[in-house]
């Protein structure tokens, strides 16, 4: 009798296993639900497709979908082992569902997502620790079972990314950083009013700022409009019914990359308009607004002009002690950039009227021992600092306000380095135009205290905070990841980089001349990747707290270091990633700061 082997039926089941934990999924899944590469899927349950009321914050079901309603459009959100949430394109966040499960009405998260034995899936919550599945039926609608009635299914829908604004929206409104506009409907320019409580129109355009706008806000949120002239949201008087006023604050984009602007009359959109009568508010649309971009350079602007005349004088000083007694509501007194009007900005402008501050509103070259450096001045500003979607050490994100200061256009070069300290401690020296490298915190205090005796100067290295603002672009900052753009081999030298002809796989890999890449939104080269920098804080990880020029830690073990260098990944040289060293750990560079 011939042998059996038993090897064939098991090489089967392995197959038949495999082909079962490794079935393709019905959708999928993203790390990143407001991308516009995102897929989104309507899905379907028992010939009902699933939306999101946006007014309940709830799951409901609908007969018939909607391809164009985002309110209809889900993607899943997640990984197999932790499950996928599900999320809605109309309501950007995870909807809850509420209904009656054990009597109480709580609402509960819809956060799982369960194969089923084919190319189908249950979506389920813990309530707490036992699965509960999402189901539908012709008399119940959504409900919520411990046993699995019903599978779902989707189908994929071809959604075209969100349309780009005819504007560049600012989160930061002030005069010497946001791009403004003439705003046009139908032939007419807003402008302010004589006494500047309220939008006007004129016939031709003026490059006075009363007629230049800015847009403030998100895509999700809407925009406000923001008046130059004013440095104020400005209201739009109108009659309507009781001649109440109304405030202009929103933009709505329509998919011809027009615009309207509406403001809110509990809970009703009504637009802003135009006819032979004028500037009106209408309950509909019917003319649409574009934007033309006015040149208004930011660094004409003069650090303490409060008044805005071009000059600093006395006059700055009265109005600002006008804004502290409450007689002056100018928004443009903060000269520290604390986030506060008091005694220390009357200071600040007597200083500057003295020729006594040390901060400079323009770029300035020092020169030493032949060898030159720029300095870039960074002005006062309030930002959110850290990243709560990274690294723990990055959260949370917090609220933080500086006052202006400068900060070297690059790193500190082989060649500034050895006309201070006349030796070279670099790794990579075949240009004196590449970056310092190889020293530790305690080497880069020595090189200051040298500098500073050789220039007369106070420089320093920056506080980490300082470092964060300047490499997201200060006031001009356009929330990229790294710093200059969203891709990281345009404005920084990295692991994927560094080597010959920016071959990734080729070696030897090193650090560059500097400047070689493009520059940030305030032209700082290389604050990602090259070289690491130190700053000048102990490390500490974040709280919540809003804070006011922070300095870290008094105390600690290790320096913070920023900006990744040429030989990490990308994810090290974020404008948010930070690490930490011994101050005499020597493996980094250094960038200025005064």
């Amino acid at each position: 009798m011939k042998n059996f082997s038993p090897l064939p039926i098991l090489v089967v089941a392995l197959l038949s296993l495999l082909s079962l934990t490794s079935r393709a999924l019905p959708f999928v899944p993203t790390t990143d639900p407001s991308s516009p590469t995102t897929k989104w899927y309507l899905i379907k349950t028992e010939n009902v497709y699933l939306y999101a009321d946006a007014n309940w914050k709830q799951v409901q079901t609908s007969s018939t979908a909607s391809t164009t309603n985002d309110y209809y459009l889900w993607c899943f959100v997640g990984t197999e082992s932790t499950g996928y949430k599900i999320y809605s394109r109309g309501c950007k966040a995870y909807m809850k569902y509420g209904f009656e499960v054990d009597g109480t009405g709580n609402e509960v998260d819809i956060n799982r997502v369960e194969l089923g034995s084919g190319n189908n899936f249950y979506i389920y919550y813990m309530n707490p620790n036992q699965k509960m599945y999402l189901c539908y039926d012709s008399d119940n609608g959504i409900y919520g079972s411990y046993a699995k009635y019903n599978s779902y299914t989707v189908s994929e829908v071809a959604v075209a990314p969100p349309v780009d604004p005819p504007f560049e929206p600012t989160s930061n409104p002030t005069l010497t950083t946001t791009q403004w506009y003439q705003i046009k409907i139908e032939g007419m320019y807003l402008t302010v009013s004589a006494n500047g409580e309220a939008v006007d129109v004129s016939s031709s355009p003026s490059n006075d700022k009363n007629f230049q706008w800015c847009f403030v806000g998100n895509a999700s949120t809407g925009y406000k409009i923001y008046n130059r002239g004013r440095k104020a949201y400005v209201v739009l008087c109108v009659f309507f019914g009781d001649a109440t006023e109304h405030n202009v604050s929103y933009t709505e984009l329509n998919s011809d990359n027009s615009f309207n602007i509406y403001c809110y009359n509990n809970g009703e959109k009504l637009y802003l308009d135009i006819d032979s009568y004028g500037l009106f508010i209408a309950e509909n649309k019917s003319h649409t607004c574009t934007v033309v971009p006015i040149d208004a350079d930011p660094s004409s602007v003069v650090i303490g002009d409060v008044t805005d005349d071009g000059k600093v004088d006395i006059a700055d000083v009265n109005t600002i002690i006008n804004i502290m007694l409450g007689k002056d509501e100018t928004d443009a007194g903060d000269v520290t950039g604390d986030g506060s009007v008091d005694i220390a900005d009357v200071n600040e402008v007597i200083n500057i009227m003295l020729g006594k501050t040390s901060f400079s509103s323009e770029p300035t070259t020092y020169t030493v021992g032949g060898v030159s450096f720029k300095m870039m001045p960074v002005l006062s500003g309030t930002f959110t600092m850290g990243d709560n979607n990274s690294a723990y050490s990055e959260k949370p994100a917090h609220q933080v306000t500086l006052g202006n200061y400068s900060i070297g256009q690059t790193e500190v070069t082989q060649a500034l380095w050895v006309a201070v300290m006349g030796s070279n401690p670099s790794t990579f020296t075949d240009d004196p135009q590449c970056p310092v490298e190889s020293v530790s915190w305690d080497d880069c205090q020595t090189f200051i205290t040298k500098l500073n005796q050789m220039t007369g100067k106070c420089f320093r290295l920056p506080t980490e905070a300082e470092w964060e603002y300047a490499a997201r672009g200060g006031r001009f900052s356009k929330g990229y990841t790294y710093a200059g753009g969203n891709n990281l081999s345009s404005v920084g030298f990295y692991w994927g980089n560094s080597g010959p002809y920016g071959n990734p796989f080729g070696t030897p890999k090193s650090t560059h001349p500097v400047a070689q890449k493009a520059p940030n939104e305030l032209e700082l080269y290389d604050m990602s990747g090259n070289v690491s920098e130190w700053c000048q804080d102990w490390f500490g990880y974040y709280t919540s707290d809003a804070q006011s020029n922070p300095t870290g830690p008094t105390t600690g073990q290790n320096r913070v270091y920023r900006g990744g260098s040429w030989n990490d990944e990308a994810g090290a040289c974020t404008v948010t990633w930070r690490k930490n060293n011994t101050p005499s750990q020597s493996n980094m560079g250094l960038r200025l700061a005064l």
